[in-house]
């Protein structure tokens, strides 16, 4: 009998664990509300209508000197991922920003319910490889004006359902760092 007690109160106290853990997850998560912009821990979210953008950001791959990551001219890959919480599906049909000529879209960018698209991400990819996700690219073509490290720059995602999602996208710092051809290399 003395076992079916701690049995018992090994149970309750499991079950509050549970319920404490769910309610700080349904915190975290926050409530719906449209285009409402949030930070990750690299890139920022949003969300407007069913569709949840995380982790967005310029992303850079090579070495600068100082703090410009693009020139102008150049051409910006954006990482990010996008959720459908929804159950209506949507399809991603334009991205645009003051910072370039234009937005391009590479590959299938329509998200049924509850599907995860992601672009952008180096390596092995979850969305490469399970059902219900797809992987594509967006670029910002033609950037009119230098892009520079630790700056927040404009994109406009355009969803054909949910509508507009604006959101200010930070610059993902170089790995490394190049050395000005005038100082010797670091």
């Amino acid at each position: 009998m003395g076992s079916h007690r701690i049995r018992s109160k090994s149970l309750s106290s499991f079950a509050a664990l549970w319920v404490s853990a769910l309610w700080l997850v349904a915190v975290l998560a926050g409530c719906g509300g449209e285009n409402v912009q949030t930070t990750a821990t690299l890139g920022v979210g949003g969300r407007v209508g069913d569709i949840v953008v995380r982790d967005a950001a310029l992303r850079f791959d090579g070495p600068v000197a100082g703090d410009t990551v693009y020139q102008a001219g150049d051409d910006a890959a954006l990482q990010l991922t996008i959720v459908n919480e929804g159950d209506r599906p949507d399809r991603l049909v334009r991205v645009r920003s003051p910072i370039a000529r234009l937005g391009v879209i590479i590959g299938d960018a329509s998200i049924a319910g509850h599907q995860v698209p992601a672009a952008g991400y180096r390596g092995h990819l979850a969305s490469a490889t399970l059902p219900g996700t797809d992987a594509v690219r967006i670029m910002l073509v033609g950037l009119r004006s230098p892009v520079r490290a630790g700056l927040r720059y404009p994109v406009v995602f355009h969803f054909e359902q949910a509508g507009e999602l604006r959101l200010n996208l930070p610059v993902e710092n170089p790995h490394t760092l190049r050395s000005p051809p005038d100082q010797p290399p670091l």
